[in-house]
């Protein structure tokens, strides 16, 4: 895909790392109302435990499904939060606490260009092969 030459690699293969294992796609669902399919307690325990030592702010939750190219997949709940002027999406994951980052919506001429850059860097600024693209698939 362009977008990958555009973020500065060859292709999908020159992005290859063996410890990074990223949806090839994923589908979410944001909720009307912050905490309606998860409950209120859940929602404030994941703000009191979670994203207020991270210095996050829980803006959304809703339902996160994603498809890998090995493993089948998580669905599970997801949590939008803001920082510093940053969009943040997670979910939690059995393989790890807390999985997620960084979203940057693209908006294309029209939506069968529109673009989701994810960067699940969360640990420095630099450009890694952790920073994916996304592109909106219509029904």
């Amino acid at each position: 895909m362009e977008a990958h030459r555009l973020l500065g690699f060859a292709d999908v293969a020159s992005r290859a790392d063996s410890s990074v294992d990223h949806p090839i796609s994923f589908r979410f669902t944001l909720d009307e109302k912050p905490g309606e399919t998860i409950g209120a307690k859940t929602l404030e325990e994941a703000r009191e435990l979670l994203f207020r030592p991270m210095g996050h702010e829980v803006v959304a939750t809703g339902k996160w499904v994603t498809k890998f190219v090995v493993k089948p997949g998580i669905g599970t709940d997801c949590f939008v939060t803001k920082h510093e002027g940053q969009t943040y999406l997670w979910v939690t994951a059995p393989f790890t606490v807390l999985y997620g980052g960084k979203v940057t919506f693209l908006s294309g001429a029209d939506t069968e260009h529109d673009l989701l850059a994810f960067d699940f860097n969360t640990v420095s600024s630099e450009r890694t092969p952790d920073t994916v693209v996304y592109r909106r698939k219509l029904k």
